[in-house]
């Protein structure tokens, strides 16, 4: 399929997908190339469609009252934060982690970390170590971007202002509302 996708795009098998799992195709990107191949496998291989093979999770929810909190920071704060983080990571060995790292077979998927591929690039020459960390702390600001929308799509977290609040007393009262607390 890997093959079929390189010769015709994952246009291609995305179409082959909605034939056969409208559900499942429509709650992925049309570019997704390895979801795409996971779910036509599976019903290459049993004939059901992945929708139907995807199930309700249990856990915890099922037994217990259970709340999740997040914790919102400004977005300059949490950018500010990557920044250093990045710049600390450098004077830390990150490019000395990546050489190593890139002597290793690594998979499709840890070929895609951050890092990797801007120190990598760094490492053959074909960009400055400025433009690595850059490409680096702008890469991760957009990577938590999309954290942030994908978790705030989740109806079950109560959100905290990090920098406006005092989080623990909030938490602390929504609990007690909940009559989970008792001090």
């Amino acid at each position: 399929m890997r093959k079929e996708a390189q010769e015709k795009g994952s246009g291609f098998l995305y179409q082959q997908l909605l034939k056969v799992d409208k559900k499942y195709a429509r709650k992925i990107s049309p570019s997704d190339l390895r979801r795409i191949i996971r779910a036509l496998e599976v019903y290459k291989l049993s004939k059901i469609p992945f929708s139907k093979c995807e199930k309700k999770a249990e856990g915890l929810a099922q037994n217990y009252p259970l709340y999740v909190f997040g914790l919102n920071l400004e977005r300059d704060t949490l950018y500010e934060r990557i920044n250093k983080r990045t710049e600390k990571m450098f004077t830390e060995g990150a490019i000395e982690e990546v050489e190593r790292l890139l002597k290793l077979n690594l998979s499709q998927t840890a070929q895609k970390i951050i890092g990797i591929k801007e120190i990598g690039a760094f490492l053959e020459g074909k960009i400055s170590l400025r433009e690595a960390k850059e490409m680096m702390k702008k890469n991760t600001r957009n990577f938590a971007k999309r954290q942030l929308t994908w978790f705030r799509r989740k109806k079950y977290i109560n959100w905290l202002e990090r920098e406006k609040e005092n989080t623990a007393q909030t938490a602390k009262a929504i609990l007690k509302e909940a009559g989970l607390f008792k001090k």
